[in-house]
């Protein structure tokens, strides 16, 4: 069973990614969370120790995903072309008999 630490923070990189345009406060993440403002800030804290986030250029208050997550989403889709590649070579091999 994942721990409550491990579920708030996917749930914050969740909520981020509806608010990448604008970002989003340390407050808003709290309320969203349901969790204090102190565990929200060391969520994103770690989010951004870890390159997940950063603050926006137009306000330092508010956070946004990086390109860095863009990176992933990116990195997913390959394996899911190389895969489907692969089914298809494997449905082509397994036709023949």
């Amino acid at each position: 069973m994942a721990s409550n630490q491990i579920i708030r923070t996917l749930s914050a990189i969740e909520f981020l990614s509806e608010h990448i345009a604008h970002g989003i406060s340390q407050a808003e993440l709290a309320k969203a969370l349901n969790v204090q403002s102190t565990e929200a800030g060391r969520i994103l804290s770690n989010l951004t120790e870890a390159e997940w986030t950063e603050k926006t250029p137009h306000n330092n208050r508010l956070y946004r995903l990086t390109p860095k997550v863009g990176g992933i989403s990116h990195k997913v889709e390959h394996s899911l072309r190389v895969a489907r590649e692969q089914l298809r070579q494997d449905a082509s091999t397994y036709a023949g008999f």
